[in-house]
């Protein structure tokens, strides 16, 4: 033991450093996740060695973030969700995130069930005050009425982002990290399990 960390054998080595990077989560956050419970001599500049010839982490580093619109952060846990749909081995996923804790939830899902699945992750956590979501035509309130009268009924604010502006979301960097983990990830959820079970 090392303080609170275990010491790896070199024999092990590689398997535990697989286990850090699952999550293609980047350098600064494999490191954080090692230091937390895992030691060995040179683990820091082993664990950038391995990110840096990482060919998924390679595809996804060229796509850069520009710069976000700040918003005001909520007073507590799912008090405003983020949402966004992605594509994922050819089908649509719905991610909602929480902008307080950053907590993601996925699911795959059509364009129609958008709601049904938003009411399954507001049953669970609570309904939100406020949910900011890209400007995606399921969520446009000009282009359905399902989605503003979801709002209505539920009591929550829908913000959409600006259209062609989704920075405006807030938290597009966190949905930016987690979806292009699990584009990297042959498991989405175990990419998923991986973000949670690292420090902030």
């Amino acid at each position: 033991m090392r303080g609170c960390r275990i010491i790896i054998p070199k024999s092990h080595q590689a398997e535990v450093l697989n286990q850090i990077h699952a999550g293609h989560l980047g350098i600064t956050k494999c490191r954080v996740r090692a230091r937390c419970s895992v030691y060995w001599p040179g683990i820091s500049k082993i664990i950038e060695e391995k990110i840096k010839s990482c060919t998924a982490c390679i595809k996804e580093s060229s796509n850069r973030h520009q710069p976000l619109i700040p918003t005001s952060f909520p007073e507590r846990p799912w008090e405003v969700l983020g949402l966004d749909l992605l594509k994922y081995k050819n089908s649509w996923h719905l991610l909602i995130s929480d902008y307080y804790s950053r907590y993601p939830e996925i699911d795959r899902l059509t364009y129609a069930e958008v709601i049904n699945h938003c009411k399954s992750i507001f049953s669970r956590h609570g309904i939100p005050d406020v949910v900011r979501s890209d400007d995606g035509s399921q969520f446009d309130p000009v282009k359905t009425v399902e989605f503003t009268d979801f709002a209505k009924s539920y009591g929550f604010t829908h913000v959409p982002s600006s259209p062609k502006f989704s920075q405006s979301n807030g938290l597009e960097a966190s949905m930016k990290t987690v979806k292009a983990l699990i584009k990297k990830s042959r498991d989405p959820y175990l990419a998923l399990m991986a973000y949670r079970a690292t420090p902030l």
